[in-house]
């Protein structure tokens, strides 16, 4: 049998372990975590919690229980005897050890109810937060995504930007080079209005310069068709110039006017012309017209004066001015091919009444144009 120990050692130990715990409940009414307030009131009680604390400090995992030590089995023994006078038993075989171990244990069940409680509200809370995180792991990568759209977003909005500045600027500069093109185009519009008005008073000067001169054109022309082309029968401008033969004197007249001294001329009694003709300005004598029919070409005592006959025409027209495009002209009045007249029975009473071209039946009966054919200069009856 060994020896029993003295009781003061036995007292000893205990003491120690109570100012330890003591010590202890201070340090975590000191400490604001909360979980070591909740240990702190779950071991209020000495006897049954003390144990519940020691459990809940294993499962929580906190730091401030893992710094403390595990309870001996003496400190069980010691916790029961707690409270207690009686005088301290004496120290006992293994087997009484565990059995007061177990009778120590044995009475704390709403203590392990009220624990298992906690680890359910634990785990669920637990389950919470990893679902909350789940969540805001979510919401976070959902957050990231829209961020990076948005990003994006701005990029494409920067750039547009951008282009707009850019766009705007060449626009500004498009619109500085119309206005300096307008202002060009205002010059020289200025310039062409006044060159229009000095082409304008150039013209005007030239139109009054041409007036003038045409005025004095007109006069001349009209002095030199007085003085050179007037008909010595009529006093008038010839009309249809014809000259006596050259052979003779060679003077013009107006067709209808030599005509109506020819015929004018005639005999009487033998219908024909048995006297001399005479020129009447002159009175050169012309070549005797032979009484056989057909006349030869050389018997013919007048001719067409086509030199005076262009020069009056021409005087004519231009003092005339341009004339509006009207039908053409028969042939043989102008620019025609050489004709004779033909004289007959039939137009000689209209002689007298109308022009020659037209009233005496021009007839184009030439075949070069040089060469006459025939005349019948038909006599009264």
């Amino acid at each position: 049998m060994p020896a029993r120990a003295p009781r003061e050692s036995l007292v000893q130990p205990k003491n120690k372990r109570l100012t330890e715990d003591h010590a202890v409940t201070e340090s975590e009414a000191e400490d604001p975590n909360p979980r070591a307030t909740k240990r702190r009131k779950i071991e209020t009680p000495r006897k049954p919690r003390r144990v519940v604390a020691t459990q809940e400090t294993a499962v929580a995992d906190t730091s401030v229980t893992r710094s403390r030590r595990a309870p001996r089995q003496s400190d069980a023994v010691e916790v029961a005897d707690d409270g207690h006078d009686s005088p301290v038993p004496e120290p006992t075989s293994k087997p009484e050890r565990r059995s007061a171990r177990r009778n120590s244990t044995a009475p704390h069940d709403p203590g392990n109810g009220a624990v298992k409680e906690l680890q359910k509200s634990l785990l669920q809370k637990e389950m919470s937060l990893k679902r909350d995180r789940q969540t805001l792991e979510g919401e976070t990568k959902q957050l990231d995504k829209r961020e990076k759209a948005l990003q994006k977003k701005e990029l494409a909005f920067e750039r547009s930007v951008l282009q707009l500045e850019e766009k705007t600027t060449a626009v500004k500069d498009r619109e500085q080079a119309a206005r300096k093109r307008e202002l060009g185009l205002k010059t020289q519009e200025t310039e062409i209005e006044k060159r229009t008005s000095e082409l304008r008073k150039r013209e005007q000067e030239v139109s009054d310069r041409a007036v003038v001169a045409k005025m004095i054109r007109t006069e001349e022309f009209l002095a030199e068709l007085e003085a050179k082309w007037q008909c010595a029968l009529c006093c008038d401008v010839m009309a249809h110039p014809y000259s006596l033969s050259p052979a003779g004197c060679g003077h013009i007249y107006c067709s209808l006017c030599i005509l109506k001294w020819f015929f004018t001329n005639l005999c009487d009694g033998c219908g024909g012309w048995c006297k001399i003709l005479e020129c009447p300005l002159c009175r050169t004598a012309l070549v005797k017209i032979p009484g056989a029919i057909p006349r030869p070409m050389y018997s013919l005592p007048f001719t067409p004066a086509r030199a005076a006959d262009e020069r009056i025409t021409e005087m004519i027209d231009i003092l005339r001015g341009p004339v509006p495009a009207g039908p053409s002209k028969p042939s043989g009045i102008k620019g025609g091919k050489e004709f004779v007249f033909v004289i007959t029975d039939m137009n000689v009473p209209y002689i007298a009444m109308f022009c020659p071209r037209i009233a005496l039946q021009i007839l184009t009966t030439v075949e070069d144009e040089r060469r006459c054919v025939v005349w019948w200069p038909v006599g009264r009856n």
